[in-house]
């Protein structure tokens, strides 16, 4: 990785590439990251990606959900936070989802 992240959000996306999510970069909480960095396994590198997040978040939860599609919930900047995201990995655009009733901070998602 060429960021260095605490608490950051990953996941993988047709066993093909690794997005890595913000995190926090320093030794308190109020650094936070708000770049992605994406992995492609075949060639052994890590990429910056010019687009950023919504919002610098760390301990939210990434999950594919096709193969063209990340979801990001939750997670924290200064507080709590129970936003959904949308993330097109051809595109690199962001759509902003309805909010979770509850805000959720370092928890997991799956898909089944």
């Amino acid at each position: 990785m060429k960021d260095k992240r605490h608490y950051l959000s990953a996941c993988t996306v047709n066993d093909e590439c690794i997005y890595a999510f913000g995190g926090f970069f320093g030794s308190t909480e109020q650094e936070i990251n708000d770049s992605i960095e994406m992995f492609d396994v075949e060639k052994n590198i890590w990429q910056v990606l010019s687009v950023r997040m919504k919002n610098p978040l760390w301990a939210c939860s990434a999950l594919a959900i096709s193969p063209t599609e990340i979801i990001l919930i939750g997670g924290k900047n200064t507080n709590r936070n129970g936003e959904v995201h949308l993330f097109n990995v051809n595109t690199k655009s962001w759509k902003s989802l309805h909010s979770m009733n509850q805000l959720r901070v370092s928890h997991k998602s799956f898909l089944y």
